[in-house]
């Protein structure tokens, strides 16, 4: 990063901070897990990934999300990454179940499916 980049990043990772403290103040409610006074992010990474309607509220309240997510490391990131598909895939599953018309079998197997994967979460 060059000296005119410098002073936006820090401008930047600052808005993130300030708003996930914040964030974390609106929803004390919520059960977040205890943090540093100082915390980040990092300091609840799991608790997120476990909990992720508080991940994507988290994402849709900070003002620079694409920048929080640098900040991540790698194997979390793919975690949530392998996850949110997880998610989407037995959702459209469902969607195909509960759709009159798609064929029945088609239906049954996607249902089944379904059933045999969520045993595996």
């Amino acid at each position: 990063m060059d000296h005119v980049d410098k002073p936006l990043a820090v401008t930047i990772e600052a808005a993130n901070r300030e708003t996930f403290r914040t964030w974390c103040e609106l929803f004390r409610a919520e059960n977040l897990p205890t943090k540093r006074r100082r915390g980040t992010t990092a300091d609840i990474t799991e608790w997120l990934l476990k909990t992720p309607e508080a991940l994507w509220h988290l994402y849709a309240f900070l003002p620079y999300p694409e920048q929080e997510a640098k900040t991540w490391r790698m194997e979390p990131l793919i975690v949530w990454v392998l996850l949110e598909a997880q998610r989407e895939l037995v959702n459209a599953l469902r969607r195909l179940v509960d759709d009159p018309t798609i064929v029945e079998a088609g239906r049954r197997y996607c249902k089944e499916w379904i059933e045999e994967y969520s045993n595996d979460l």
